[in-house]
Protein backbone atom coordinates (compact mmCIF):
# COMPACT_ATOMS: atom_id res chain seq x y z
CA UNK A 1 0.00 0.00 0.00
CA UNK A 2 1.32 3.42 -0.87
CA UNK A 3 2.10 6.01 1.83
CA UNK A 4 -0.86 8.42 2.31
CA UNK A 5 0.00 12.10 2.43
CA UNK A 6 -2.02 14.87 4.11
CA UNK A 7 -1.39 18.32 2.63
CA UNK A 8 -1.76 21.53 4.73
CA UNK A 9 -1.89 24.50 2.37
CA UNK A 10 -2.80 28.23 2.32
CA UNK A 11 -0.11 28.92 4.94
CA UNK A 12 -0.12 32.68 4.85
CA UNK A 13 2.15 33.99 7.62
CA UNK A 14 2.64 37.76 7.70
CA UNK A 15 6.24 38.05 8.72
CA UNK A 16 7.91 40.56 10.98
CA UNK A 17 11.15 40.70 12.86
CA UNK A 18 10.78 41.36 16.57
CA UNK A 19 7.55 43.33 16.17
CA UNK A 20 4.36 42.94 18.17
CA UNK A 21 1.55 42.92 15.56
CA UNK A 22 -0.21 39.75 14.66
CA UNK A 23 -1.01 38.31 11.23
CA UNK A 24 -2.78 35.01 10.60
CA UNK A 25 -1.19 32.20 8.55
CA UNK A 26 -3.72 29.80 7.04
CA UNK A 27 -2.66 26.15 6.94
CA UNK A 28 -5.02 23.77 5.09
CA UNK A 29 -4.62 20.02 5.20
CA UNK A 30 -5.57 18.32 1.88
CA UNK A 31 -5.27 14.68 0.97
CA UNK A 32 -2.88 14.33 -2.01
CA UNK A 33 -4.24 12.80 -5.21
CA UNK A 34 -4.08 9.03 -5.13
CA UNK A 35 -4.10 8.78 -1.32
CA UNK A 36 -6.93 6.80 0.18
CA UNK A 37 -6.34 6.79 3.97
CA UNK A 38 -3.92 7.63 6.79
CA UNK A 39 -1.58 4.76 7.49
CA UNK A 40 -0.78 4.23 11.13
CA UNK A 41 2.75 3.82 12.48
CA UNK A 42 2.24 1.31 15.17
CA UNK A 43 -1.24 1.58 16.64
CA UNK A 44 -1.71 5.33 17.23
CA UNK A 45 0.26 7.54 14.82
CA UNK A 46 0.32 8.52 11.18
CA UNK A 47 2.79 10.25 8.92
CA UNK A 48 1.41 13.65 7.96
CA UNK A 49 2.96 15.83 5.32
CA UNK A 50 2.04 19.50 5.68
CA UNK A 51 2.15 21.65 2.62
CA UNK A 52 3.05 25.28 3.32
CA UNK A 53 1.76 27.65 0.69
CA UNK A 54 4.50 30.24 0.08
CA UNK A 55 2.97 31.62 -3.08
CA UNK A 56 2.12 34.90 -1.41
CA UNK A 57 5.65 35.90 -0.48
CA UNK A 58 4.74 39.56 -0.16
CA UNK A 59 2.07 38.61 2.37
CA UNK A 60 4.49 36.28 4.09
CA UNK A 61 7.03 39.09 4.31
CA UNK A 62 4.60 41.78 5.44
CA UNK A 63 6.17 43.96 8.13
CA UNK A 64 9.65 42.51 7.71
CA UNK A 65 12.59 44.88 7.26
CA UNK A 66 13.91 45.24 3.70
CA UNK A 67 17.15 43.43 4.54
CA UNK A 68 15.10 40.23 4.90
CA UNK A 69 13.61 40.34 1.41
CA UNK A 70 14.99 36.89 0.68
CA UNK A 71 12.17 35.59 2.86
CA UNK A 72 12.20 32.81 5.38
CA UNK A 73 15.52 30.96 5.50
CA UNK A 74 14.74 28.36 8.17
CA UNK A 75 11.48 27.29 9.77
CA UNK A 76 11.34 24.87 12.68
CA UNK A 77 7.99 23.24 13.43
CA UNK A 78 7.31 21.83 16.92
CA UNK A 79 4.46 19.35 17.33
CA UNK A 80 3.21 19.42 20.94
CA UNK A 81 0.25 18.33 23.06
CA UNK A 82 -2.50 20.93 23.01
CA UNK A 83 -2.02 21.83 26.70
CA UNK A 84 1.60 22.88 26.16
CA UNK A 85 2.25 26.59 26.91
CA UNK A 86 4.13 28.54 24.26
CA UNK A 87 7.77 29.38 24.89
CA UNK A 88 10.14 31.47 22.82
CA UNK A 89 12.75 28.87 23.72
CA UNK A 90 11.66 25.82 21.70
CA UNK A 91 13.89 23.55 23.75
CA UNK A 92 11.91 24.34 26.91
CA UNK A 93 8.60 23.14 25.47
CA UNK A 94 6.86 20.45 27.49
CA UNK A 95 4.88 17.56 26.05
CA UNK A 96 6.85 17.66 22.80
CA UNK A 97 6.14 15.00 20.17
CA UNK A 98 8.54 16.01 17.41
CA UNK A 99 10.65 18.77 15.81
CA UNK A 100 10.86 19.02 12.02
CA UNK A 101 12.16 21.55 9.49
CA UNK A 102 9.98 22.94 6.77
CA UNK A 103 11.34 22.03 3.31
CA UNK A 104 11.28 25.55 1.88
CA UNK A 105 11.94 24.30 -1.67
CA UNK A 106 8.70 22.29 -1.68
CA UNK A 107 6.88 24.06 1.11
CA UNK A 108 6.24 20.85 3.04
CA UNK A 109 7.04 19.33 6.40
CA UNK A 110 6.46 15.75 7.49
CA UNK A 111 5.47 14.90 11.07
CA UNK A 112 4.56 11.75 12.95
CA UNK A 113 1.17 12.69 14.39
CA UNK A 114 -0.64 10.86 17.23
CA UNK A 115 -4.19 9.92 16.26
CA UNK A 116 -7.29 11.15 18.08
CA UNK A 117 -5.16 13.30 20.41
CA UNK A 118 -5.32 17.03 21.00
CA UNK A 119 -2.25 18.60 19.40
CA UNK A 120 -0.99 21.98 18.22
CA UNK A 121 1.90 23.40 16.20
CA UNK A 122 4.44 26.04 17.15
CA UNK A 123 6.52 27.66 14.41
CA UNK A 124 9.99 29.18 14.85
CA UNK A 125 11.06 31.27 11.84
CA UNK A 126 14.61 32.46 11.14
CA UNK A 127 15.52 35.16 8.62
CA UNK A 128 18.99 35.36 7.11
CA UNK A 129 20.20 32.13 8.75
CA UNK A 130 20.08 28.58 7.40
CA UNK A 131 20.18 25.94 10.11
CA UNK A 132 20.07 22.16 10.10
CA UNK A 133 17.78 20.28 12.41
CA UNK A 134 20.71 19.13 14.53
CA UNK A 135 22.04 22.68 14.84
CA UNK A 136 18.70 23.84 16.20
CA UNK A 137 18.04 20.90 18.49
CA UNK A 138 21.58 20.68 19.89
CA UNK A 139 21.65 24.39 20.85
CA UNK A 140 19.05 27.06 21.31
CA UNK A 141 18.77 29.73 18.62
CA UNK A 142 16.74 32.90 18.96
CA UNK A 143 13.96 32.90 16.35
CA UNK A 144 12.93 36.11 14.56
CA UNK A 145 9.25 35.22 14.43
CA UNK A 146 6.89 32.80 16.15
CA UNK A 147 3.63 31.13 15.16
CA UNK A 148 1.08 28.93 16.87
CA UNK A 149 -2.04 26.99 15.98
CA UNK A 150 -5.20 26.20 17.84
CA UNK A 151 -5.74 22.70 19.13
CA UNK A 152 -6.75 20.09 16.54
CA UNK A 153 -6.81 16.30 16.11
CA UNK A 154 -6.07 13.84 13.34
CA UNK A 155 -8.34 10.81 13.20
CA UNK A 156 -8.13 7.63 11.20
CA UNK A 157 -10.00 8.16 7.96
CA UNK A 158 -9.74 11.96 7.91
CA UNK A 159 -9.15 13.26 4.41
CA UNK A 160 -8.53 16.93 5.19
CA UNK A 161 -7.94 19.24 8.07
CA UNK A 162 -7.75 23.04 8.12
CA UNK A 163 -5.46 24.58 10.70
CA UNK A 164 -4.87 28.30 11.27
CA UNK A 165 -1.55 29.61 12.57
CA UNK A 166 -1.23 33.06 14.09
CA UNK A 167 1.85 35.06 14.84
CA UNK A 168 2.72 34.94 18.54
CA UNK A 169 3.03 38.23 20.39
CA UNK A 170 6.50 38.46 21.91
CA UNK A 171 6.23 42.05 23.10
CA UNK A 172 6.08 42.41 26.87
CA UNK A 173 3.52 44.74 28.48
CA UNK A 174 4.70 48.18 29.55
CA UNK A 175 3.70 49.17 33.08
CA UNK A 176 3.94 52.54 34.84
CA UNK A 177 2.78 54.08 38.10
CA UNK A 178 -0.25 56.38 37.82
CA UNK A 179 -1.13 57.12 41.46
CA UNK A 180 1.11 56.02 44.31
CA UNK A 181 -0.07 55.13 47.80
CA UNK A 182 -0.82 58.19 49.90
CA UNK A 183 1.89 58.56 52.52
CA UNK A 184 1.59 58.50 55.40
CA UNK A 185 -1.77 56.72 55.41
CA UNK A 186 -3.90 55.20 58.16
CA UNK A 187 -5.45 52.83 55.63
CA UNK A 188 -4.00 49.36 56.24
CA UNK A 189 -5.31 48.19 52.83
CA UNK A 190 -4.14 51.11 50.67
CA UNK A 191 -5.02 51.59 46.99
CA UNK A 192 -2.48 51.82 44.16
CA UNK A 193 -3.05 52.69 40.49
CA UNK A 194 -0.81 51.70 37.58
CA UNK A 195 -1.16 51.47 33.81
CA UNK A 196 -0.48 48.50 31.54
CA UNK A 197 -0.19 48.48 27.76
CA UNK A 198 -1.78 45.02 27.68
CA UNK A 199 -4.12 42.84 29.69
CA UNK A 200 -2.51 40.07 31.66
CA UNK A 201 -1.83 38.47 35.02
CA UNK A 202 -0.44 40.57 37.88
CA UNK A 203 2.34 39.21 40.08
CA UNK A 204 3.39 40.98 43.28
CA UNK A 205 6.75 41.19 45.01
CA UNK A 206 8.22 42.45 48.26
CA UNK A 207 5.98 43.06 51.26
CA UNK A 208 2.83 43.76 49.22
CA UNK A 209 0.20 41.44 47.80
CA UNK A 210 -3.37 41.79 46.56
CA UNK A 211 -6.45 39.75 45.75
CA UNK A 212 -6.47 41.44 42.33
CA UNK A 213 -4.50 39.31 39.89
CA UNK A 214 -5.87 40.42 36.50
CA UNK A 215 -4.80 43.61 34.70
CA UNK A 216 -6.61 45.26 31.81
CA UNK A 217 -5.15 47.49 29.14
CA UNK A 218 -5.11 51.02 30.57
CA UNK A 219 -5.29 52.11 34.21
CA UNK A 220 -5.69 49.50 36.94
CA UNK A 221 -6.41 50.20 40.62
CA UNK A 222 -5.47 47.47 43.08
CA UNK A 223 -5.95 47.28 46.84
CA UNK A 224 -3.08 45.78 48.78
CA UNK A 225 -3.78 43.16 51.41
CA UNK A 226 -3.68 44.28 55.05
CA UNK A 227 -0.37 45.82 56.13
CA UNK A 228 0.88 46.61 59.63
CA UNK A 229 2.30 49.97 60.72
CA UNK A 230 5.61 50.38 58.90
CA UNK A 231 7.36 51.97 55.92
CA UNK A 232 7.18 49.93 52.70
CA UNK A 233 9.80 50.49 50.02
CA UNK A 234 10.16 46.98 48.54
CA UNK A 235 6.75 46.48 46.92
CA UNK A 236 6.76 45.58 43.21
CA UNK A 237 4.47 44.21 40.52
CA UNK A 238 4.73 42.77 37.02
CA UNK A 239 2.16 41.99 34.33
CA UNK A 240 2.45 38.87 32.16
CA UNK A 241 0.36 38.78 28.98
CA UNK A 242 -1.47 35.79 27.50
CA UNK A 243 1.60 34.80 25.46
CA UNK A 244 3.81 34.63 28.55
CA UNK A 245 5.59 37.95 28.04
CA UNK A 246 6.38 39.53 31.42
CA UNK A 247 6.74 43.27 31.88
CA UNK A 248 9.72 44.81 33.60
CA UNK A 249 9.31 45.07 37.38
CA UNK A 250 7.41 48.17 38.51
CA UNK A 251 8.56 49.47 41.90
CA UNK A 252 5.82 50.97 44.04
CA UNK A 253 6.82 54.34 45.48
CA UNK A 254 7.79 54.04 49.15
CA UNK A 255 4.92 54.68 51.57
CA UNK A 256 4.22 54.56 55.30
CA UNK A 257 1.23 52.96 57.00
CA UNK A 258 0.38 54.56 60.35
CA UNK A 259 -2.90 53.45 61.89
CA UNK A 260 -1.93 54.31 65.48
CA UNK A 261 -3.41 57.44 67.04
CA UNK A 262 -1.22 59.77 69.16
CA UNK A 263 -1.34 59.41 72.94
CA UNK A 264 -1.70 62.66 74.91
CA UNK A 265 -1.39 63.33 78.65
CA UNK A 266 -1.33 66.32 80.97
CA UNK A 267 2.09 67.37 82.26
CA UNK A 268 1.43 70.69 84.01
CA UNK A 269 -2.11 71.91 84.53
CA UNK A 270 -3.24 75.52 84.66
CA UNK A 271 -2.54 77.12 88.06
CA UNK A 272 -5.81 77.73 89.87
CA UNK A 273 -6.88 80.23 90.77
CA UNK A 274 -4.83 82.52 88.55
CA UNK A 275 -4.96 86.16 87.60
CA UNK A 276 -3.35 85.35 84.22
CA UNK A 277 -6.03 85.67 81.55
CA UNK A 278 -3.82 83.79 79.03
CA UNK A 279 -2.75 80.90 81.27
CA UNK A 280 -0.14 78.31 80.29
CA UNK A 281 -0.74 74.57 79.97
CA UNK A 282 1.71 71.74 79.25
CA UNK A 283 0.86 68.33 77.80
CA UNK A 284 2.76 65.49 76.14
CA UNK A 285 2.13 63.79 72.79
CA UNK A 286 3.56 60.53 71.45
CA UNK A 287 3.61 61.94 67.90
CA UNK A 288 3.85 65.18 66.00
CA UNK A 289 0.59 66.50 64.67
CA UNK A 290 -2.04 69.22 64.61
CA UNK A 291 -3.65 70.46 67.82
CA UNK A 292 -7.37 71.10 68.01
CA UNK A 293 -9.07 72.67 71.03
CA UNK A 294 -12.47 72.09 72.56
CA UNK A 295 -14.72 73.76 75.08
CA UNK A 296 -14.09 77.36 76.18
CA UNK A 297 -10.35 77.33 75.41
CA UNK A 298 -8.37 78.03 72.26
CA UNK A 299 -4.78 78.90 71.39
CA UNK A 300 -2.71 80.24 68.48
CA UNK A 301 -0.49 77.15 68.89
CA UNK A 302 -1.74 74.50 66.46
CA UNK A 303 1.31 72.23 66.00
CA UNK A 304 2.41 69.58 68.46
CA UNK A 305 5.79 67.90 68.59
CA UNK A 306 6.63 64.50 69.97
CA UNK A 307 7.24 65.02 73.69
CA UNK A 308 6.17 67.92 75.93
CA UNK A 309 4.28 70.86 74.47
CA UNK A 310 3.68 74.16 76.35
CA UNK A 311 0.80 76.28 75.07
CA UNK A 312 -0.85 79.52 76.17
CA UNK A 313 -4.61 79.82 75.92
CA UNK A 314 -6.19 82.83 74.28
CA UNK A 315 -7.52 85.55 76.65
CA UNK A 316 -10.21 84.33 79.02
CA UNK A 317 -12.64 86.28 81.16
CA UNK A 318 -12.97 85.80 84.88
CA UNK A 319 -14.60 82.51 85.69
CA UNK A 320 -14.10 78.84 86.29
CA UNK A 321 -13.26 76.66 83.26
CA UNK A 322 -13.93 72.95 83.43
CA UNK A 323 -14.71 72.12 79.77
CA UNK A 324 -11.40 72.82 78.00
CA UNK A 325 -9.86 69.95 76.01
CA UNK A 326 -6.99 69.20 73.60
CA UNK A 327 -6.64 66.66 70.75
CA UNK A 328 -3.69 65.86 68.47
CA UNK A 329 -4.16 64.55 64.90
CA UNK A 330 -1.06 63.02 63.30
CA UNK A 331 0.02 63.27 59.66
CA UNK A 332 -1.89 60.09 58.81
CA UNK A 333 -5.13 61.69 60.18
CA UNK A 334 -5.20 59.48 63.29
CA UNK A 335 -6.74 61.55 66.11
CA UNK A 336 -5.97 61.13 69.79
CA UNK A 337 -8.66 60.88 72.41
CA UNK A 338 -9.67 64.21 73.96
CA UNK A 339 -7.41 65.33 76.81
CA UNK A 340 -9.50 67.21 79.41
CA UNK A 341 -7.65 70.21 80.86
CA UNK A 342 -7.81 70.44 84.65
CA UNK A 343 -10.53 72.76 85.90
CA UNK A 344 -9.18 76.22 86.73
CA UNK A 345 -10.40 79.63 87.82
CA UNK A 346 -9.35 83.01 86.52
CA UNK A 347 -9.72 85.87 89.00
CA UNK A 348 -8.35 89.31 88.19
CA UNK A 349 -10.39 91.27 90.78
CA UNK A 350 -8.38 92.51 93.83
CA UNK A 351 -9.92 91.49 97.18
CA UNK A 352 -11.16 94.34 99.38
CA UNK A 353 -11.41 94.55 103.18
CA UNK A 354 -15.02 94.32 104.21
CA UNK A 355 -14.44 94.76 107.94
CA UNK A 356 -11.92 94.64 110.78
CA UNK A 357 -13.13 93.41 114.13
CA UNK A 358 -12.11 91.39 117.14
CA UNK A 359 -13.51 88.27 118.65
CA UNK A 360 -12.15 89.46 122.00
CA UNK A 361 -14.70 91.36 124.09
CA UNK A 362 -14.17 94.99 125.14
CA UNK A 363 -12.33 95.45 128.40
CA UNK A 364 -9.05 96.22 130.07
CA UNK A 365 -6.11 93.94 129.38
CA UNK A 366 -2.79 93.71 131.02
CA UNK A 367 0.68 92.92 129.71
CA UNK A 368 0.97 89.59 127.84
CA UNK A 369 -2.79 89.27 127.34
CA UNK A 370 -3.75 88.19 123.79
CA UNK A 371 -6.33 89.93 121.63
CA UNK A 372 -7.53 88.36 118.33
CA UNK A 373 -8.14 90.77 115.46
CA UNK A 374 -10.32 89.49 112.59
CA UNK A 375 -10.09 90.92 109.02
CA UNK A 376 -12.93 90.01 106.66
CA UNK A 377 -12.29 90.30 102.89
CA UNK A 378 -14.69 90.45 99.95
CA UNK A 379 -13.47 87.01 98.77
CA UNK A 380 -11.16 84.26 99.80
CA UNK A 381 -7.53 85.21 99.90
CA UNK A 382 -4.29 83.25 99.78
CA UNK A 383 -1.55 84.16 102.22
CA UNK A 384 1.93 84.54 100.73
CA UNK A 385 4.39 84.30 103.59
CA UNK A 386 7.43 83.74 101.44
CA UNK A 387 8.77 87.17 102.50
CA UNK A 388 7.60 86.98 106.12
CA UNK A 389 4.45 86.39 108.09
CA UNK A 390 1.72 89.00 107.34
CA UNK A 391 0.73 91.44 110.08
CA UNK A 392 -1.41 94.52 110.65
CA UNK A 393 -0.42 97.63 112.61
CA UNK A 394 -2.60 98.73 115.53
CA UNK A 395 -3.09 102.08 117.28
CA UNK A 396 -1.77 101.23 120.74
CA UNK A 397 -0.67 104.60 122.11
CA UNK A 398 2.86 105.95 122.10
CA UNK A 399 4.22 102.82 120.49
CA UNK A 400 2.08 101.16 117.83
CA UNK A 401 2.10 97.39 117.95
CA UNK A 402 1.48 94.66 115.35
CA UNK A 403 -0.95 91.79 115.25
CA UNK A 404 0.56 88.78 113.46
CA UNK A 405 -1.35 86.43 111.14
CA UNK A 406 -2.29 83.14 112.73
CA UNK A 407 -5.04 81.52 110.59
CA UNK A 408 -7.57 81.75 107.73
CA UNK A 409 -5.42 81.10 104.63
CA UNK A 410 -7.59 80.51 101.50
CA UNK A 411 -10.66 81.87 103.27
CA UNK A 412 -12.23 85.32 103.38
CA UNK A 413 -11.65 85.73 107.13
CA UNK A 414 -8.08 86.13 108.45
CA UNK A 415 -7.18 86.09 112.14
CA UNK A 416 -4.30 88.06 113.64
CA UNK A 417 -2.98 87.90 117.24
CA UNK A 418 -1.94 90.96 119.24
CA UNK A 419 -0.11 90.54 122.56
CA UNK A 420 -0.41 93.46 125.02
CA UNK A 421 2.94 94.94 126.00
CA UNK A 422 4.02 97.31 128.75
CA UNK A 423 3.00 100.91 128.01
CA UNK A 424 0.27 100.06 125.49
CA UNK A 425 -2.80 102.23 125.98
CA UNK A 426 -5.85 102.67 123.81
CA UNK A 427 -9.44 103.47 124.71
CA UNK A 428 -10.63 102.03 121.35
CA UNK A 429 -8.18 99.60 119.77
CA UNK A 430 -8.08 100.13 115.99
CA UNK A 431 -5.82 99.40 113.04
CA UNK A 432 -3.77 101.96 111.20
CA UNK A 433 -4.78 102.55 107.58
Amino acid sequence: MGLPLIMMSKYEMHSFRKTSWLVCVLLVVLVLTGCKKIEKEGSGTAIVRMKLNQGQSSSRMAGVNSDFTDGVDTELIALVADNTPFSQNYQSLGNLYQYALTDLSTGTVSLTVPLDTGIKLYSYVFFGEIYTASELTNSTKRADQFGKSSSFTISSGDTSKEVTLTIVDVTAPTVAQVTGVTTPTNDTTPAYTFSSSESGTISYGGSCSSATTSASSGNNTVTFNALSDDTYSDCTLTVTDADGNASSTLSVTSFTVDATAPTVAQVTGVTTPTNDTTPSYTFSSSETGTITYGGSCSSPTTSASSGNNAISFNALAEGTYGDCSVKVTDNATNQSSALLVNSFTIDITTPTVASVSSSTSNGSYKQNDNITVTVTFSESVIIDNSSGNPRIQLETGTNDRYANFISGNSTSVLSFLYTVQSGDNSSDLDYKA
